[in-house]
């Protein structure tokens, strides 16, 4: 889809390995954009681009108004969905990582939220398939309840595994060099180790209470999926002892995603939303009436509620 338009792409561009980093390499090639930090938005003079792109960076600001057509890509509205209410607002389309998030957005009024969940991460796998050093990956934290219990289980019963942090440019070959990796995700949330996952060609086995997951990949086929901790050690057990049935998995699963779970696939839709609606698709609304002083403080108010929240689930859970 080769478009002659130029973009601003609004995030965090200085961390390395965030949505935002993905999607300015998914672009790369589909049209030009800038990269400009959520702060300096302002400072953009109207019609300067075709569209203004925002990904969600963590952080929660009132977009200018001045600058249409504009765009959000929300990823964790499992975490901050009120803050990221106030946010959407204020866009003329609205994507967001988490199937429900989108639903509830439109529920709220938002008529052209919808869903668009995270990808396969680019350049991160070795160019070529390697042998298989683990029987079980898993690259990130154990954070706390269910996901550290099973964690903490796996590495007692299967010793030859790799479960831990790890740079981000070594957890694509930590993948692709395991029979299985592991994903726990709390929350109902569809996390990217999903995509990271398929990415690298192994067998992933994966709770199935993420929204959308189902959606998206069929269990037994594309993954192995479970829905009690009871069930994770045995399953595991299962397919690392049986080679064809697992890599047969794994090859579904990664073929699946290559062709239609790339970080380009997501960026080729929000060029598409805007650029090409169908018919049938919602049209961006007037904007919000409600004074931008007043939703700055609940923004405010919200970010330190998440922040206190984050401090006392580790504090009581860990």
């Amino acid at each position: 889809m080769a478009v002659a338009r130029q973009l601003a792409l609004i995030f965090n561009h200085s961390i390395p390995h965030t949505t935002g980093q993905h999607m300015r390499t998914a672009f790369d090639g589909l049209c030009e954009f800038d990269l400009v930090l959520p702060q300096d938005a302002a400072g953009l003079k109207a019609g300067s681009h075709s569209l203004y792109f925002c990904i969600d960076d963590a952080s929660h600001y009132l977009f200018p108004a001045h600058l249409k057509p504009s765009a959000v890509w929300l990823i964790d509205t499992q975490m901050t969905y009120r803050a990221d209410r106030i946010m959407a607002r204020r866009f003329d389309y609205v994507f967001s990582a988490q199937k429900d998030g989108a639903e509830r957005l439109n529920v709220d009024g938002i008529a052209t939220a919808e869903w668009l969940p995270t990808g396969v991460p680019p350049k991160i796998y070795p160019n070529e398939r390697p042998s298989k050093r683990y029987d079980v990956g898993f690259v990130g934290s154990p954070e706390w309840g269910r996901r550290k219990r099973l964690l903490d289980r796996l590495k007692a019963r299967f010793p030859n595994s790799y479960i831990g942090r790890a740079a981000h440019a070594e957890m694509g070959r930590i993948y692709a060099e395991s029979k299985i990796v592991f994903n726990d995700s709390p929350l109902h949330n569809l996390n990217m180790r999903v995509f990271e996952a398929l990415g690298s060609g192994s067998c992933m086995v994966c709770n199935l209470d993420p929204f959308g997951l189902t959606d998206l990949l069929t269990p037994g086929v594309h993954f192995v999926g479970y829905d009690r901790e009871e069930q994770v050690i045995p399953l595991i057990e299962k397919y690392l002892a049986d080679d064809a049935a697992r890599e047969k998995i794994a090859k579904a699963g990664h073929d699946l995603a290559m062709s239609k779970h790339l970080y380009r696939h997501r960026a080729e839709e929000v060029l598409r939303r805007v650029f090409s609606p169908r018919p049938d698709e919602p049209k961006p609304l007037p904007p919000t009436r409600i004074p931008e002083k007043l939703d700055r403080l609940r923004i405010k108010g919200l970010e330190q509620l998440y922040k206190t929240d984050w401090h006392l689930r580790h504090w009581l859970l860990r």
